[in-house]
């Protein structure tokens, strides 16, 4: 009964000596592993290495003491070198009078739990810290150095100059500077780039590591940009891009907030030079204030011409009337004192 049990059981089992020899191995933890009964059997453990292995072998020695609590997480890794998260469960076998000391394990894969809880962890890291900055370059700058090492070995942010020509503006990671080549599997090509760009779809390169994710990356007023992660380790995954694609939308809001805030400030400045001329002019309800708009004057020369001797200059007044400069205010040529044309302000 006791072996259909351990042939049946989703956790993994293994049975080892203090030393870390294997005695026993289910098949659930060759599956969770990768190893084979026969490749472990008779051997020391080999999914955990250095201090790793320290932190094993001590915690199973004092959990046959009774010293430490059942449960320890570990990060080991399977037999692809890919990273493990387990729970630990240990307890000590009844003591034997011809052989050594054994402690009795049950696994439990959290890889995906912690995965999880890292990517909401960035996610709210990344809204409070986009959200603080309102300038487009600190707020790519922040977008890239939170991925790294977060959810990638390196970031970067592409602008498209021209349809075809892209250019990184930012980066991030060991590799970041890299240029951009088709035969490095872990930086895509300007064509590969663009293509995101266009198309407005993610794309994922995830043969074998080393390995790149690139979104869409767009805002009102800069449609044509890319946000493009690699990694070495490992390939990407639909969890990742779940979350590269939720990392962009929000860095999208943010470049957006920060775009706003600028028009916001040009249109004050702009307000304020205006009523800077007309406070410094229109001191009393009867004065009047003359005044050439740069832009418009040109315009308004092409517009209309002035009849011949009148002298009109094309300059344009704001006149206050007696009553009220609010409500009797118009605007008239300072010469002829024409009114000016409609849609003309």
């Amino acid at each position: 009964m006791l072996e259909a049990i351990l042939q049946v059981s989703p956790l993994a089992i293994h049975l080892m000596d203090l030393d870390g020899t294997v005695r026993l191995w289910n098949p659930a933890a060759e599956r969770l592993f990768g190893w084979s009964r026969e490749d472990v059997l008779g051997r020391r453990a080999p999914w955990a290495t250095d201090a790793r292995w320290e932190k094993f072998r001590r915690h199973q020695e004092q959990a046959t003491q009774g010293l430490e609590p059942p449960c320890l997480e570990l990060e080991l890794h399977r037999r692809d070198g890919t990273p493990l998260h387990v729970e630990l469960w240990a307890a000590p076998m009844p003591p034997s009078t011809t052989g050594p000391a054994q402690c009795l394990g049950m696994l439990v894969d959290v890889t995906e739990r912690r995965r999880g809880e890292a990517h909401r962890q960035l996610l709210s890291e990344a809204s409070e810290v986009l959200g603080a900055s309102l300038e487009q370059d600190a707020t790519l700058e922040h977008l890239v150095r939170l991925a790294v090492p977060g959810c990638a070995d390196s970031c970067r942010v592409f602008l498209e100059e021209a349809p075809g020509e892209v250019r990184c503006v930012v980066a991030a990671g060991l590799d970041a500077r890299e240029p951009l080549d088709a035969g490095t599997p872990h930086v895509p090509d300007e064509a590969a780039v663009s293509r995101i760009i266009a198309s407005g779809e993610p794309a994922l390169h995830d043969a074998q590591p080393p390995s790149w994710l690139g979104v869409p990356l767009a805002w009102p007023g800069r449609k044509g940009a890319a946000l493009v992660f690699s990694r070495t380790g490992r390939t990407f995954d639909a969890r990742d891009m779940a979350l590269a694609r939720e990392l962009a939308r929000r860095a999208s809001l943010a470049l957006n907030h920060a775009r706003q805030y600028h028009e916001a400030r040009q249109a004050i400045r702009a307000r304020e030079e205006f009523l800077a001329i007309a406070s410094h002019e229109l001191k009393s309800p009867s004065a009047r204030s003359s005044s050439r708009c740069r832009t418009c004057a040109p315009r308004w020369s092409a517009h209309r011409t002035p009849s011949p001797g009148s002298g009109c200059t094309g300059g344009w007044t704001w006149w206050a009337g007696r009553r009220s400069v609010r409500r009797s205010s118009s605007t008239r040529c300072w010469t002829c004192r024409a009114s000016m044309p409609d849609g003309w302000s």
